[in-house]
């Protein structure tokens, strides 16, 4: 079995071990909140068996089973041990020690007791949701007339609260836009959340007159229970998929009556396909290296450099797939044939979609001085398949500019619709504007075209991205022909910097692979999955061009720092565009 001990942090294992309730009324009576109370306790009693049942491992068979499907072999496992947190998703943190090291695991415990009823899986407060997701203001104040925080208007059914129905039409078209666009966001909220007890995996049990167990990862229950409509219910509530949202009532009345509250059924997950296939690392066959991913025409990409002697580089291939699992290959997307003045050494493509044409930023020549002939150039076509030819019949870049050798070139469009490119080796790097069409460079304000962004240990291989309005820069350190290869980062206000660099996120595993980096983000629009595409070097292998290209998953903190990168030989699950 394909070992998934790397999983990060945020992607630990959740045993939903679900407790059926009925389906309380919104004023229940005295006796359905005793019920309540006693399933809820019987909930807390779970949790001590689980936690006990983890730290009894050598002896106990059913923790022996779910350790095997989390991906460790026993005879590999030197220790393991469990707690119960407060107050988080996971109601039960395990730490499984081996050899490659120590993996933190957020397991949230239920319990199944017959084959239909609900189970809360979440509630908050209005305001909190509102924070939480960036709630427009309509929103949150038709929702606080759901839940009562707000006074009913005259008419309506109850007298603490409003149903959905009630609403005017302009209010349900809101509430409803706006569970759509962020569905992904508030499913990955209400499933796993983030952070040290983030919940990665589910697992139901039913306890009837016999016990059953399902494992299944957390992407799997989103699909799962989060396909589907969402949709106004005949009671008044809403439905995502299979998860219903409503006022939390009981409580005897009390003010937590009020808090939103989406349930599930989690028997339903026993009748759910069988788990969605994993990607595997390496994802490309072959020798390749310094991938750059992208999206395209409801697709992901990746252009990778062909990894093999300088003089053998003379053409670059693509990669296309619909899920992360399944790629298709597109042979010589750019051939030397179509760029007269490169002969060699092309590496690190680059590549943008404006307007009608597919732009190919790509190095060629490795020149080592301003009177050799090659550096950065940039080709075209109309598909992202190609073929590419020369657009300008010369580089772009053909000299050194701030000592950065013109090769490992990454083009990034900014929010105000201005492209950069952001390139350099030999441990310098440069940012400069593109002109409308690619064909030049246009000069900042105060008159210079290359402004040097060079951060604390940059050696080659930039990247940058924006995420909720900070932008990081990204390179990679070390030597690319061995193994101390890494990732590290910065984080500014702007493009142009200035960088302090934070750390590195990505390196080797001596367990896994060496030679980790050279890397692109990949991110699908209105998805909370980030990935980082990198190449690296199978164990054993001592050719320096024996690269290969890899995925795995990126996370950050809740204070948008990113987490280092535990790379994986099984790579990540399936992820269809939606």
């Amino acid at each position: 079995m394909t070992k998934w001990r790397s999983t990060c942090w945020s992607a630990g294992i959740a045993i939903l071990i679900t407790a059926s309730l009925t389906l309380l009324a919104q004023r229940p009576q005295p006796a359905k909140v005793e019920l309540g109370s006693t399933t809820a306790k019987n909930g807390f009693k779970n949790e001590d068996e689980i936690r006990d049942k983890f730290n009894a491992w050598k002896t106990d068979d059913e923790a022996r089973q779910w350790l095997q499907i989390m991906g460790y072999r026993a005879d590999e496992i030197t220790n393991v041990t469990a707690a119960k947190p407060h107050d988080e998703k996971s109601d039960v943190d395990v730490v499984v020690t081996t050899p490659a090291g120590t993996t933190k695991h957020g397991i949230s415990i239920k319990l199944v007791s017959t084959a239909n009823g609900f189970n809360q899986i979440d509630k908050r407060w209005i305001s909190h949701y509102a924070k939480l997701w960036s709630m427009p203001p309509d929103v949150e104040t038709a929702l606080k007339l759901f839940v009562g925080e707000t006074a009913p208007r005259q008419g309506s059914r109850e007298a603490n609260r409003m149903f959905l129905d009630e609403l005017t039409i302009a209010e349900r078209t809101s509430i409803l836009r706006f569970f759509e666009s962020n569905r992904e966001r508030i499913l990955h909220d209400l499933f796993s959340g983030d952070g040290p007890h983030a919940a990665g995996w589910f697992v139901v049990a039913q306890k009837t007159d016999r016990t059953r167990w399902l494992l299944r990862r957390d992407t799997d229950a989103i699909h799962f229970f989060g396909d589907g409509k969402i949709e106004l219910t005949a009671n008044g509530n809403l439905k995502i998929g299979r998860i219903t949202m409503q006022r939390k009532g009981g409580d005897g009345g009390r003010e937590t009556a009020k808090m939103l509250q989406f349930k599930i059924n989690p028997a339903l997950l026993f009748n759910s396909p069988e788990p969605e296939q994993w990607s595997g690392n390496p994802i490309l066959p072959g020798w390749y290296a310094d991938p750059e991913a992208r999206i395209f025409q409801n697709e992901y990409w990746i252009f990778p450099t062909y990894s093999a002697p300088y003089n053998e580089q003379t053409f670059l291939d693509a990669f296309s797939s619909k899920d992360l699992i399944t790629w298709r290959k597109h042979e010589r997307v750019l051939d030397i044939k179509d760029v007269p003045w490169a002969k060699r050494a092309v590496w690190a493509p680059s590549i943008v979609h404006k307007g009608d044409w597919y732009y190919l930023f790509f190095g060629a020549n490795d020149i080592q001085n301003d009177q050799q002939i090659g550096g950065i150039g940039v080709a075209r076509s109309r598909r992202p398949e190609g073929p590419f030819i020369d657009h300008l019949g010369k580089p772009l870049i053909d000299k050194f500019h701030n000592g950065a050798q013109p090769i490992d070139q990454f083009v990034y469009e900014d929010r105000d619709g201005s492209y950069y490119i952001i390139y350099g080796g030999w441990r310098h790097c440069n940012i400069a504007r593109l002109n409308k069409d690619f064909t030049g460079l246009e000069p900042f304000p105060d008159g210079t075209t290359f402004r040097e962004i060079t951060p604390a240990g940059y050696v080659e291989g930039a990247f940058m991205f924006v995420r909720d309005g900070k932008y990081y820069f990204m390179w990679s350190e070390g030597g690319w022909t061995g193994p101390d290869y890494a990732v590290a980062y910065a984080v500014a206000t702007s493009p142009f910097g200035p960088f302090t660099r934070v750390g590195k996120i990505l390196q080797q595993d001596p367990t896994v692979a060496t030679g980790a980096g050279h890397h692109s983000i990949l991110h699908a629009p209105n998805s909370y999955k980030w990935y980082i595409v990198y190449h690296r070097r199978p164990l054993g292998e001592t050719d320096r061009n024996h690269r290969v290209v890899c995925i795995d998953e990126l996370h950050f903190d809740d204070k948008g720092m990113i987490l280092p990168v535990t790379i994986t030989k099984t790579g990540v699950p399936r992820d269809v565009i939606r």
